[in-house]
């Protein structure tokens, strides 16, 4: 996968800005992983949970099939172009494989990465769809 698709325009900003822009997108990155993976569990966050994981979808799905990479996803772009910027490289197809070699210093194969973020998206997006229907008859009852 490439994730060099929106142009260069980040040449603008400075190597400074740079640098503390990667901080937040890590977070940002770690974050809407955190939301898409589990916050379909307690219901105060089910709402949250399904407009992330619905923009994941649409990110993609449907932003994939534009880029010619099902998968694709927007914010590991941004963030790939940020450490470009920033000489970082080469990087991993993938921010999970990115994760997996940051903090626990292994290589995930790309396939087992996508096959992983697959299995946990779909059960989470499964799990998210259940509990809104069982919400909603509960409300019923």
């Amino acid at each position: 996968r490439s994730y060099a698709r929106l142009g260069s325009s980040i040449s603008v900003y400075g190597m400074s800005q740079l640098g503390s822009s990667l901080s937040i997108l890590d977070f940002l990155h770690i974050m809407v992983i955190v939301i898409n993976s589990s916050f379909w569990v307690h219901p105060r966050t089910r709402l949250l949970h399904k407009y992330v994981i619905h923009l994941t979808a649409v990110s993609w799905i449907f932003l994939g099939l534009w880029f010619g990479s099902i998968g694709y996803c927007f914010l590991t772009d941004v963030q790939w172009r940020v450490k470009e910027a920033l000489g970082e490289g080469p990087l991993p197809p993938s921010y999970l494989i990115y994760l997996c070699e940051r903090f626990f210093n292994y290589r995930l194969e790309p396939f087992i990465a996508d096959l992983v973020a697959g299995i946990v998206f779909f059960v989470a997006l499964f799990a998210s769809w259940l509990m809104t229907w069982r919400d909603s008859r509960q409300k019923i009852s």
